[in-house]
């Protein structure tokens, strides 16, 4: 029937997402009936965008989504940012952050752990300092991977910031 087949596509497309199978989930996107291609659906073709490091196809299905009126929501955005740290791109990292936060969106702890995650991958050590200071601010608490996040900035700062890592590993503990 169309509807176990539909499902069956999805379960191909939720696979070709997690290997960074672009063009394959690209495929399989387009396999299905219109009803069938919701935010959950579009969601996983940038999350293989994510995965394969394909930051602007990740923007071009969340224009996607918006054209087909489709709700984007915490997913969408976490992905996107996450393909944005894929690809060690901060500032479009933090674009997709203020576009979240203006369209009525509630940032996570996911949310603010991907950011991280792009500033410590460019060795952004006080960008991350400054996303948990803002996090313990606004009454948060910092998990270990906020101070992962610290820690491996700290290797890839130019020069690398040792002191601070043992402070953040200090921190933790």
């Amino acid at each position: 029937s169309a509807a176990s087949s539909g499902a069956g596509t999805l379960d191909l497309l939720r696979v070709a997402a997690s290997h960074g199978q672009v063009e394959r989930a690209e495929e399989l996107l387009s396999e299905l009936a219109p009803e069938e291609i919701t935010t959950e659906a579009v969601n996983m073709m940038i999350h293989a965008c994510a995965t394969g490091k394909d930051l602007a196809t990740a923007e071009k299905y969340v224009r996607f989504m918006e054209e087909r009126g489709l709700q984007l929501n915490i997913v969408t955005y976490n992905t996107v940012m996450n393909a944005c740290a894929a690809v060690g791109d901060s500032e479009r990292a933090e674009k997709w952050l203020m576009v979240m936060v203006l369209r009525g969106a509630e940032p996570t702890d996911v949310t603010f752990g991907t950011l991280c995650k792009v500033f410590a991958g460019r060795g952004l050590v006080n960008s991350v300092a400054s996303v948990m200071l803002a996090i313990e601010a606004g009454g948060g608490v910092l998990n270990e991977y906020f101070f992962a996040s610290l820690i491996s900035a700290c290797g890839a700062a130019n020069p690398p910031e040792p002191a601070t890592a043992i402070r953040a590993i200090h921190d933790l503990v």
